[in-house]
Formats: structure tokens, C-alpha cells, sequence
């Protein structure tokens, strides 16, 4: 497995999901898990080639290839010659492994688990590799549920091999918005019990800066998730402006990793 270069992760885009393989009985989990998976990516805001473009180069491969296009699996090597006629730089390829449900007297007996790659398209060399389970009592078993808490862990697990998040977080998300005269980064969420939360930030307020970076310089989201990467156990420093006031407000990240297990396993 190789590496990400985390100094220029731009380069990887734009990105191709292919449906994952499905196990026997649950034929349209593959679909369903590779639509999570793209959703995922494009609200972190990657660069992601449309569903209908992948599968219109995907089933002529397959017709000139005579190969099945019964959607049972898909080889490594199909995906990166679909992915390089598309035009991305990295394919995205997986497996539902499992996808159950078993009925008992009161709840159900639940599991989903998946494996997912991300391949290097002009190398052919894995630069992500991933696998995750999630198997729970419960009462109502919703897999697609389910599938999204596993899929979020490894959207976390993905951020931090590409470079955009490091392995610490405090809990906040902001939106970008632009005036006349400066672009804004406004709080809309805190997240309970979280280090941004248990330090004062609110929502509504206006993210001057983070750490040395000044707000106004971010074009996107993601580079304002760049700027304010901050390790585990480390110190990370807001400007906020709340009404007239300008406040600094510092905090000490806690592991992601951790939090997202945990409130993984919470649901």
C-alpha cells in the first residue's frame, strides 16, 4: 500500500466510485454503500466524476470485454481503465461484505461490514486501504444506518491519510459566506461535549482566524479544514468575532478517531 502526498492532495482529482460488490442476498448494498461514499466525498468537497458518466464507460467496457454485467463484483483492473476514460485520478472500489439482518423475538441481530481501496490510477498502487464493521443489537436495524456511521468512520480515517484533517478535533463546523468586502466563516454547528463546545464557541459566531490563518484567505471549506488541522492532545487558537466583540478562544483537540468510535458505537 503506498501514500498520499498530504502537501498537494489537489492533485488526486478529480475521483471515481465505482458500486462496491455486493454479498449474496443484498444486491443493491453495493449501490447503495458507493452512493454514501460519493455523497460523503462531495460534501467534503472532492472533486467527484457523476454516477451516470462512470457507468456509461463502465457498461461499454464491459460490452467490448464481454464480460457479465451482473453488478456481483468488479475487478481492479476495469475500474482504473474505466477511471482513466473518465479522466479521474483515483478510483474508489469496495465490497459490502456484510449486510444482515436477523429477526428475534423483540429486536434484531444486525451487522454491515465493508472494505473499501482507493487505487492510484496512473500507478495502480493502493493509496487507502479500509475496513470496518459494525454488528449490534438492535431494535429497529437499519443497515443503511448502520452502513453511514461505518462509512463516516472511514471518511475520518481518509481526511487524515490525504492531509485535510489531522488525528485531533474540537467539535465545530462552519459555513462560508461572502460580502462586498470579506469572505466570513460562521459557526452553524458545536458539537456536545466536544472541546469547542466545553470552551465557549457558539453558533453565529464569526471565525476571524485559526491558529495564523486569517478566514478571509479560504476560498473553500477545505482549505479552512486544512488551516485549522491540529493534532491530538495539541492546542488550537480561534479569533472569533461575536457582535462587536473579538474574542480568542483556545482549546486542546481530542483523537477523532476516539470520538467517532465512540459515538459510532453510541447509535
Amino acid at each position: 500500500v503506498g501514500s498520499f502526498d498530504s502537501v498537494a492532495p489537489d492533485r488526486y482529482e478529480p475521483i471515481a466510485v465505482f458500486n462496491f460488490a455486493s454479498p449474496r442476498g443484498a444486491r443493491d448494498s453495493g449501490e447503495i454503500v458507493a452512493d454514501m461514499v460519493r455523497v460523503g466525498l462531495e460534501a467534503s468537497e472532492w472533486a467527484v466524476i457523476d454516477r451516470a458518466t462512470v457507468q456509461r464507460l463502465l457498461d461499454e467496457q464491459r460490452r467490448q470485454s464481454r464480460q457479465g454485467m451482473d453488478g456481483i463484483g468488479l475487478d481492479e483492473e476495469t475500474a482504473i481503465k474505466v477511471g482513466k476514460l473518465a479522466g479521474a485520478r483515483i478510483v474508489i472500489v469496495g465490497t459490502v461484505q456484510e449486510w444482515n439482518k436477523q429477526y428475534m423475538d423483540f429486536y434484531h441481530l444486525a451487522s454491515v461490514a465493508v472494505t473499501l481501496r482507493a487505487v492510484d490510477v496512473a500507478t495502480g498502487v493502493t493509496l487507502f486501504d479500509a475496513k470496518a464493521q459494525y454488528a449490534r443489537s438492535v431494535v429497529d436495524g437499519d443497515l443503511k444506518k448502520m452502513a453511514a456511521a461505518l462509512l463516516e468512520n472511514i471518511r475520518n480515517r481518509f481526511s487524515i491519510a490525504t492531509g485535510f484533517t489531522e488525528t485531533g478535533m474540537v467539535g465545530l463546523a462552519w459555513t462560508l459566506s461572502s460580502d462586498s468586502q470579506a469572505r466570513t466563516a460562521v459557526v452553524a454547528h458545536v458539537a456536545s461535549g466536544l472541546p469547542a463546545e466545553r470552551s465557549g464557541v457558539r453558533v453565529g459566531d464569526r471565525i476571524l482566524a485559526c491558529g495564523n490563518s486569517s478566514s478571509a484567505t479560504w476560498e473553500t471549506y477545505r482549505q479552512g479544514l486544512r488551516a485549522c488541522r491540529v493534532a491530538a492532545g495539541q492546542k488550537l487558537t480561534f479569533e472569533v468575532g461575536r457582535g462587536e466583540a473579538r474574542l480568542s478562544i483556545s482549546m486542546v483537540a481530542v483523537d477523532r478517531t476516539q470520538v467517532l468510535l465512540e459515538r459510532t458505537t453510541d447509535r
